[in-house]
Order: C-alpha cells, then structure tokens, then sequence
C-alpha cells in the first residue's frame, strides 16, 4: 500500500481512553470576574455567538436538556451530528441505542455526561438557574465518538472531525485526546490542516500535569491548533451552614449521595461520657432529643445509611455526620428514602459541640443562596493541567481557560441535570465559546480572521497566572487565562503570540514580533522582560522526569532592536526583534521562560504581553533508556530479563514470543527493530515496524515501560503490508531510536542496541 502514488503516509490507528475530567460535589461557579466579562460581551456588544456553528466531538449530548434546546435537528439548538457508538456497546451498558443520525447520549450510572456537560459550557441558557454558557444563541453539532464505556478510535476522530468541517463548523471542540506530544501524530496532523481552511480547533492540554513536562495531549499538539490548560478559581460558590448564634459565619458541607437539599433545623447532640454518638443502634438515640432536629453523628461502625434510619426511625428531620480523624470534607453514601444527611467538617463539628455546652438552642440554617468561599489556590494553574512542551519544543499549551470546578449540564437522568466538574475538558470548551464570540464580532463587521489571528488576539491580552508572586512558566499556562474583553477592546495586536527559542544546541537566537497599532492614535511602548519560575524537568542528579515538575528560578535576559522602546503609528505596524542574551549553560536542563511585557509608556499600563521558553542544554544529551534498559523478556513475563549471553529459545507454535522492554528517558520519532542472523547480517525489519513518534515513559505502573513484541516475521523487501517468517536459527534483535532532531541519514543521531541470542525454532 505505502507503494502506492496517492499514499503519502500510514497511521497505525490507536484507542482514545475515554475524555478525563474530576467529578466535584460542590455547587461552585467559575471566576466571578470572568463571567463578569462574559456578561459584558452578551450585554454591551450584543455577542452570543448568534451565526455561528460550534461542533463538539464527544460522548453525546442530552439535547432533551431544557438549557440545550430540548430537541434535535431544524429549529434547535442541536441542529448537525453523527453517531460513531457501535449499537451493541449502548445495548449492553444503556439497554437502549440510537440510530447512526442521532447523537444523544442514552448512558446512565457513574463518570457519564461528559458531552452534555461540555456542550453546556459552550452553548447552554438557563436563565431560571442563572446559568448562560459562553455563547448561548450558536447553533451546535455533536459527532458521538464515545459510547458508555471504553473509548474512541483515532480513525473515528478524524472522521467526525472531517464531518464537522462538512458541516461547515466555525469552531470544533476537541474535549479529549490522548498523550502524545508529537505534532505529526494523525489527529494533530489533521486538526493543523482543519486550521489552514480557516476552522478553529480547540482541544485540551491534558490531565497529567502531576506527571512532569513533555505530556501535552493530541490533538492539541498540532501546530496552530489551541491547546488549551486550566487556571483555577479565585473562590467557589457553595452551599453553607449559617449558625444564629454565629452570626456573621458560614460553614461549608457536604451533601450525601440521595440528598438534594437540607431542612433548617434545631440540633441536636448527643453524647455519652463526652463523645457524640455514631447513631448505629437505636436504643442510643432517645426520641425526646432527636425528634424534630438534626442530629449530630460521629463517623464510624455503620454505614451512613445506617445512622440516617436509626435517626429517622426517632424523628430526627437530617443527620450530620462529622470524621474526628480527617478535617476534609467527604460525600456520604446513602440511599433513597433515607432522612437528608450532610458531613462537616471536624473544625465545625467541634465548635458546634463547644456551644452546646451553653444549653442554648442551636439553630442551623441551610441557605439555598451559595455563598464565596476563597480558594488557596486562586489565580493558579490546576494541579492536574499537563505541562509542555512538545517533543520538538514548541511551546504548549498556548492558552489557559477556565477548567476547576465548573457547573454545567449533566444528562437529564444524571445529578437532575446539573453537576461539577473540574479538567481541561471544562477549560477548552470556555475557549472554543469565546473564539466563536469573536468570529461573530468579525464577520458583523464584514471581516475574516485566520485562527492564528484569533490566537493571537487572545494570547496578546491574558492574565498571567502566578506562582510564589511570579508569573508561572508558559509550558503550565501558555500565555495566560483568556480575558474576553480585554481581547475584543485592544487595539493591540503582537504576531506570533509566542516564542520558543529552542534548546542552546538548536538556539533560534532572535525572534522577529510584528506589533500593530489598531488605534486612531499613535501609541508609544516601552517592551520588558518579565521572568517566569523555571521549569526543572529532571529529578536532580539523575535523567528521570521530575513527577510533578519542579519550579525553580533560572532566568534569562533579553535585548530588543529598539532599545525597549517603541513607537506605533496609527494604523500602522513596526517590527520589533527580541534576542536572547547568551547565558552559562545548566547542568539541570532548566526550561527558562518569561513574557515579553508591552507597557504605554504615558500610564504605565500593560496592554499585551507574549510568552517565550527555551531550554539550557542540548536535548540530544538527554539518554534515550533509563539505566538497565532496553531488555529482552518474555511477552508472558516482561519483567524477567534476558542477558547478552542467554539465550531465548523461541518455538514459534507456542504462546509466549520474544519482546524487547523500554523505558524511555527521551521521546523519539523513530525506532526500527532490525533481525539479525548469527553472521550479524540484516535479515530484515520485524513486520510491525517502524515504530513512530514515542513519548517518554512516566512513574505510573501503566506507562512506566512499553514492550515491543516479535513474532518472528520480517517485512519483504522493506513493504509494509508483506511479511514472512524466519527460518529455523539464531538470532537477535537491533533497536535503533533516532534522537530528538536528530537526522535520519546520519549515524551519530541514532542510539542502538543489541539483544542478546534468540533460538528460533519453527
């Protein structure tokens, strides 16, 4: 096939895992402020997103959701998708299908709505709930690539994404992927190519930013495409207890699992020799202090079911359940028909003890308005939010959204329609919305924009996330959360919006940035270095990828071909070059970074701001294995290991084949098996090979190795799609993994090794 004139390439095809987000129990909203904006652009500028057409790739959507249009097809909000889910995955886990033409997601039970959540975001409006997503009136498409269990295929994604693009979507959103930092894979390669028609994608960074740099997820690691991370909340606004002898206070708590809501109430508590009772027998809970009250329960030797009917059974109207051995919060586990029942905290539960030592009435209320409560991490980048770069360092993510805690829409059968959820699953889809705002604002105008255009736009005017009273590295937020209105009221505009300035053996010393000047009035800027933290990828004093990556304080320092100031005509446009300052190189491989900062030099104010990142070091010096690796091992038994001078006999009719084990301290584009005969001559390529674009293997038990499997065939004149078996003999395997940059045709790019002897026996 690769023979063939209109074959250029070949994609083996691999399993998206299903889109990963973090279910959260507290009734919190994103960012006041930035729904503050988002209010702004609906109200003075009249922007909906009214025109525009958003497709979603995804789980499905419940469109019989009132705040997603309550229908299907013309007339709708809902009017384009596709189903992908074989029949027989919703037969067994819904009990129920639909037919090819329709997407509506039928699944049920835990970790499900993850499309109709997404698409809430995006374009959902219910004004009762006080709820408006960020473009409510676009017209929307779902493409259902995933079914109620297991994932997607990428032949699927790229599928759903060409039908999207026939639709003649404006905006797709890419709620998924899969870890792969590599712009050539098939996904990445296609959405760059949906860029260049003028569609923007948007798609996630990734939920493994515990797990060190390089793991920004595909597609999203295309070229052009916005890979989008997630910045959490300045507060979350959640359901709390207000005390009447307390006033002026407010306690957060939890809801169990069958509780909806919380009755106002005296309490009630109970204790025996000075601690509070478990409610786990009746004969403890006297009917003359628990009828008519909430009780207070002490966790432990029942379950919550269990304290709630006790409780019940003697007339108490709830239950709240403290842990006098863990000060967080939980969600406890109950059942239909019991009496509500909440947790608090021990701090709360202990206060609360504390004054009922006075003998007063206690009496609790559970307002239905949320109340802020501040979060410890405002203003950050989420801990799960996956850390670049790209294998070849391009810098992603580009941008940050908002993806912590974020109430949307949840199937109709699921939480009654309504959840949170946290990951930048959420923060993408607030992205895609607002890229849609701006297309509309541009096309009312009678203009087109590229979506590089409108990258640029948004990265230009982000807020920089911190860390310790320093803006955070990019490769965590890329230039920063979006500010819609900031970006729609600039007159402003710096191209490209980032810069990396690769590593010190492949330096691109000097960057050209193209600053124009939208304004009726010339606009004189003052261009400054801001440092971020630095990213120091490896665990000190060894090559392994520090997980989480570490933050540090390398710094570099940068020249401007004007001085650091300049002056933008009206209407006009001026080149400025940024160089990098030569620096002593880093033992450590630190990845610097920082923003190049544009301040009007009359105010002061900062009116855009570019990211760059560069690496000290040549990536080439990086080992490719880890110590002890590759090795050769049975596929039965991958941990027991073959030395140079044993050999593996292989009987080609029984079960167990010859693999070779990796752990890769390096990613690399390339890695071909050779088989060699006793003489050392090439026999040929094993027929599954080449192996293409390899990321690093991470600490985690499922991506620690990966092992390569020989069945004793060898490709036919180098084809692909021929192969044959090796005769009865000796022989062994040569791995060759090219280095990151490295040149295919020349001999020192390429690390090798060579298995020990393998008895093949036919």
């Amino acid at each position: 096939m690769i023979g063939l004139p209109v074959v250029k390439k070949i994609y083996p095809i691999y399993e998206i895992p299903r889109p990963q987000w973090v279910k959260e129990k507290n009734n919190t909203l994103p960012y006041e402020d930035w729904l503050s904006e988002i209010t702004r652009v609906h109200d003075k500028m009249k922007l909906t997103g009214k025109g525009m057409l958003i497709g979603i790739l995804d789980s499905g959507v419940d469109y019989m959701h009132p705040a997603l249009g309550g229908g299907f097809g013309e007339g709708f909000k809902f009017q384009h998708g596709y189903n992908f889910v074989d029949p027989s995955n919703d037969d067994e886990h819904a009990g129920v299908h639909r037919t090819a033409d329709d997407p509506f997601d039928p699944c049920t039970g835990e970790n499900v709505g993850h499309g109709t959540h997404v698409s809430g975001i995006i374009g959902g409006s219910a004004i009762e709930r006080n709820f408006t997503g960020v473009a409510p009136d676009a017209t929307l498409g779902m493409w259902r690539i995933f079914g109620c269990n297991g994932g997607a295929t990428e032949d699927n994604v790229i599928k759903a994404m060409e039908m999207a693009y026939n639709a003649g979507c404006d905006v797709i959103n890419l709620s998924l992927g899969v870890q792969n930092a590599w712009p050539e894979d098939a996904m990445a390669v296609f959405a760059e190519r949906l860029t260049a028609q003028g569609v923007i994608v948007i798609s996630v960074a990734g939920n493994q930013g515990t797990e060190g740099v390089f793991l920004q997820n595909t597609p999203g690691s295309g070229k052009h495409v916005f890979s989008v991370a997630s910045v959490d909340n300045s507060f979350y606004s959640t359901k709390a207890i207000t005390v009447d002898s307390l006033p002026g206070e407010a306690y957060t708590y939890q809801l169990s699992t069958a509780t909806h809501s919380f009755p106002n109430g005296t309490l009630s508590i109970i204790q025996t020799n000075g601690t509070v009772t478990m409610a786990c027998k009746a004969a403890t809970l006297s009917r003359a202090e628990v009828e008519g009250k909430i009780l207070l329960v002490r966790r432990g030797e029942c379950p919550f079911n269990q304290k709630a009917m006790f409780a019940g059974k003697a007339g108490a109207v709830g239950i709240l359940v403290y842990d006098p051995e863990d000060p967080a919060l939980f969600v406890p586990e109950t059942e239909v028909g019991t009496i509500p029942c909440g947790n608090v905290n021990y701090e709360f539960a202990n206060k609360l003890i504390e004054l009922s030592k006075n003998r007063a009435p206690i009496r609790l209320s559970f307002p239905l308005d949320p109340k802020d409560q501040p979060l410890p991490t405002a203003g950050q980048v989420s801990e799960f939010s996956s850390v670049g770069p790209t294998n070849e360092l391009d810098l992603k993510p580009n941008l940050a959204g908002i993806g912590h805690m974020v109430r949307s829409t949840l199937p109709l059968a699921v939480e009654d329609g309504w959840g949170i959820r946290s990951g930048t699953s959420m923060a993408a889809p607030h992205v895609a919305g607002v890229a849609a705002l701006i297309l509309q604002w541009h096309k009312q105008q009678g203009k087109k924009v590229d979506p590089t255009h409108v990258m640029e736009m948004l990265q230009n005017t982000a807020r920089l996330a911190t860390y310790q009273n320093l803006p955070d590295h990019p490769l965590m937020q890329g230039a920063g959360l979006i500010q819609p209105i900031e970006a729609f009221q600039s007159q402003l505009h710096i191209a490209p919006g980032q810069i990396s300035f690769n590593d010190t053996a492949h330096l691109v010393r000097s960057h050209t940035l193209h600053i124009t000047n939208y304004d009726t009035k010339d606009l004189r800027l003052q261009l400054k270095n801001q440092p971020s933290k630095s990213v120091e990828p490896f665990t000190k004093g060894t090559w392994v990828a520090a997980e989480p990556s570490v933050r540090g304080d390398i710094s570099v320092d940068l020249t401007f071909s004007s001085g650091g100031n300049v002056t933008v005509a009206a209407g006009q446009t001026v080149d400025v070059t940024v160089t990098i300052v030569p620096w002593k190189d880093s033992s450590d491989f630190s990845m610097y970074g920082g923003y190049v900062v544009f301040e009007v030099i009359d105010t002061r104010a900062v009116v855009g701001s570019v990211p760059y990142f560069g690496v000290m070091g040549n990536m080439q010096d990086v080992p490719m294995f880890d110590k002890g690796y590759p090795y050769l091992a049975q596929s039965a038994n991958s941990t027991a290991q073959y030395s140079a001078t044993e050999t593996f006999v292989f009987n080609t009719t029984e079960a167990s084949t010859p693999g070779i084990v990796c752990r890769m301290l390096s990613a690399t584009s390339q890695v071909h098996i050779l088989v060699l005969d006793k003489d050392s001559n090439v026999v040929g390529e094993v027929a599954e090979g080449p192996y293409l674009y390899w990321d690093r293997n991470r600490l985690g038990e499922a991506n620690y190795v990966q092992q390569v499997i020989w069945d004793g065939r060898v490709k036919v004149d180098n084809n692909i799609s021929q192969s044959t078996m090796v005769t009865h003999g000796t022989y062994r395997l040569r791995l060759r993994a090219l280095k990151l940059f490295g040149d295919t045709a020349s001999e020192r790019d390429w690390v090798e090794w060579t298995s020990g002897p393998i008895l093949v026996q036919n």
